[in-house]
């Protein structure tokens, strides 16, 4: 009974990082392209707002 408690504990020690690490990495990619998508609306608002002052000045 000893050996099967250990043995369980091994395996959820050994199962518990395979499942632990693709989670930080893709909240990393989410994390990276949010970034990127708040970058790119942040430069094309820029843009748009840019083409109307310029507009109303002329």
């Amino acid at each position: 009974m000893v050996q099967v408690e250990r043995l369980d504990s091994a395996t959820e020690i050994v199962t518990d990082p395979r499942f632990g690490p693709p989670q930080p990495s893709e909240l990393d990619m989410m994390h990276r392209q949010s970034e990127w998508n708040f970058f790119f609306l942040v430069f094309a608002m820029g843009l748009i707002f840019n083409l109307f002052l310029t507009r109303s000045r002329r």
